[in-house]
């Protein structure tokens, strides 16, 4: 009997040697992973060792890729353009004004962008002197303007962009090389 309770005495001494060098082990891996992570950032020459904050790193936004690059033509007719810019207005259309501008000039105009568009595809942009009315949103009920900028994509035809003008009968504002009146 004496002998079974040694034996077990050895087995329980053994348990815990095990787990308590298994667990200093794992201290001293923590304690070098964190010594090497901290120490490029640790300075001993201010007197006690202090921690400087880490370089920072910049940050690049993910993106789509770009799908629309500048083919340099064929383009969409002008003509073309200009009649689904007029098919967008309430009502008829007393003039407008067509100009084939990048897409960089376009987003510099629109304050925003798309990244799937290369900055030298090329757009038509078209000004309306029309009645059209924005969609409305859940912040406010749609708004009648008395002119219409809209922004076509020279090479497909496809829409890029639409919006209100201003009350007046030409936009308020306008891209460089349009006329202002």
């Amino acid at each position: 009997m004496k002998l079974i309770n040694q034996e077990k005495d050895e087995k329980v001494r053994r348990t815990r040697f095990a787990v308590w060098s298994r667990a200093l082990a794992l201290i001293v891996l923590v304690s070098g992973l964190a010594i090497i992570t901290i120490g490029p950032h640790l300075s001993l020459a201010a007197g006690p060792a202090t921690i400087q904050a880490a370089p920072a790193m910049p940050v690049t936004p993910m993106r789509p890729p770009v799908k629309y690059f500048p083919t340099g033509g064929p383009y969409v007719a002008e003509n073309d353009a200009l009649a689904a810019a007029a098919a967008l207005a309430r009502g008829p259309v007393a003039r407008q004004e067509i100009h084939r501008l990048s897409y960089a000039q376009v987003s510099a105009f629109l304050g925003n962008r798309n990244y799937e568009y290369d900055d030298a595809r090329e757009m038509y942009v078209i000004l309306s002197s029309g009645s059209w009315q924005t969609r409305g949103s859940v912040f406010g009920a749609p708004k009648p303007c008395g002119s219409f900028f809209s922004v076509f994509d020279a090479t497909s035809g496809r829409p890029v962009a639409v919006g209100c003008g201003g009350p007046g009968p030409w936009p308020s504002r306008v891209p460089l090389g349009f006329a202002t009146e």
